[in-house]
């Protein structure tokens, strides 16, 4: 650890385990982060940038906003959601002893190549013969990924973030707006799941008013042309 941290000053760390295996996910999510930790407080690593997730609030019923102070699911029963708290804590406790730690919270983070929630989204919906599993009043808490990259820039170099903690979001956008924009391009067919809609909406102006930030990526250029790809893929089929 100490061969690899010589002359480095700064650290963006973005690695987790996102499987159910308990074991590798406090490997990677606890062991690995308090190793990192320890490493660069032992380096002299001038800031510590942690990408956490908004998963850390856990899920909860209803119409609710969080805020950067609203407490975490500590225990949560949810494996990566528990041992991403437990990061979390590892470099809270780090920024108490000197550390200069900035943690940043994204959601859902899209793009339009190489996506999960982008292009993959579009493979994913169109292997489906009916959509069964959106509801159009769900919240999407949404980030580009060239939009979360200028925030790491920002967590990385700007004075006021350091010791902070920021939901790294650009908004909270119903999946009508959303997924359901690329469903209607490609002709799917939808039914509505049952149950209530999740309607957990994140405050994301904190880091917009302490760092300045502004997006580089809008979502209505980035869904229209995802809407793009549906299209194609339509026609091609």
């Amino acid at each position: 650890m100490m061969e690899a941290l010589k002359d480095v000053s700064l650290i963006i760390h973005a690695a987790a385990y996102l499987g159910e295996d308990r074991t590798l996910a406090e490997a990677s999510n606890i062991q690995g982060v308090q190793s990192l930790i320890d490493g660069a407080i032992s380096a002299g690593v001038e800031r510590f940038v942690h990408i956490s997730t908004l998963s850390v609030y856990g899920h909860l019923d209803g119409d609710v906003e969080l805020n950067e102070a609203s407490s975490l699911a500590y225990g949560h029963s949810e494996v990566y959601i528990a041992t991403k708290c437990e990061s979390e804590r590892i470099v809270q406790d780090a920024m108490a002893r000197g550390l200069q730690g900035v943690i940043l919270r994204p959601g859902i983070i899209c793009a339009e190549h190489n996506s999960h929630w982008g292009d993959r989204l579009v493979a994913k919906l169109a292997q489906a013969d009916r959509v069964t599993w959106i509801h159009p009043d769900d919240l999407t808490p949404w980030v580009h990924a060239e939009n979360l990259a200028e925030m790491c820039v920002l967590a990385a170099t700007h004075p006021v973030a350091v010791n902070q903690v920021y939901n790294a979001i650009d908004g909270n956008y119903r999946e009508d707006e959303f997924t359901l924009r690329i469903v209607r391009a490609m002709d799917k067919k939808l039914t509505i799941p049952d149950g209530d809609p999740i309607r957990m909406a994140y405050s994301f102006h904190k880091i917009k008013d302490d760092l300045g930030y502004r997006p580089v990526r809008t979502f209505e250029e980035t869904v229209s042309q995802l809407e793009e790809q549906g299209r194609l893929w339509l026609l091609s089929h």
